[in-house]
């Protein structure tokens, strides 16, 4: 744990065995791969918090900027030179009434592209589809998903190419989303943290 910051390990000894190791393990990848972004080993980073709480780069104004976000064992990290990134993953699971989730959550034309290029979809897998849309986008705009602010008409519209699905393992649904437009696909850099990855990241 010597790479994570004071807090960070006070917060992880809050924390229950399973949610602890889960904490530490994105912390630290997460550490490992913004230091190769910046030149600094993991224990040098340095993080700040907005008001809702979302990590960034103290000290810098020019990035690059990341998100993290978890869903049982499985954590996915954008990282982005170019601007504000969100991203989120969920398990394709069934929810108790998901259209009054829906009409909480979403306006009419939410995702409206999305949702026609997956038409084929289940009815639980469209609406994980328009949640992580939605819960990327906010998380792009440092938002809180639940914040007392939110209303449907706050809710902005995602472009077509603000936002892009992709499956990071079977019964998952992920959307990683940019104001700004996310580059094309061919452009992405994807780096899978094994343990061994893990390891041999002090050692340079």
């Amino acid at each position: 744990m010597r790479a994570l910051s004071g807090d960070e390990r006070a917060r992880a000894r809050r924390c229950r065995d399973v949610i602890a190791r889960r904490f530490i393990v994105g912390r630290y990848a997460l550490r490992i791969l913004l230091g190769r972004y910046t030149g600094r080993r993991p224990d040098a980073v340095r993080l700040a918090y907005g008001p809702q709480g979302k990590p960034y780069l103290a000290a810098t104004v020019h990035g690059p900027w990341f998100n993290l976000c978890h869903s049982g064992d499985i954590a996915l990290l954008a990282v982005s030179g170019a601007g504000a990134i969100g991203i989120d993953i969920e398990r394709i699971r069934r929810i108790a009434h998901p259209e009054q989730v829906a009409e909480r959550f979403f306006t009419d034309d939410t995702t409206t592209e999305i949702s026609d290029a997956f038409r084929d979809l289940t009815p639980v897998h469209r609406f994980f589809l328009r949640w992580t849309a939605f819960e990327a986008t906010r998380k792009a705009q440092g938002i809180g998903v639940f914040s007392p602010a939110h209303s449907a008409s706050d809710h902005v519209t995602v472009a077509p190419d603000a936002i892009r699905h992709f499956i990071p393992a079977a019964n998952h649904i992920a959307a990683a989303a940019m104001p700004t437009g996310l580059p094309p696909v061919q452009r992405w850099s994807c780096y899978e943290c094994t343990q061994t990855f893990l390891s041999s990241a002090e050692d340079g």
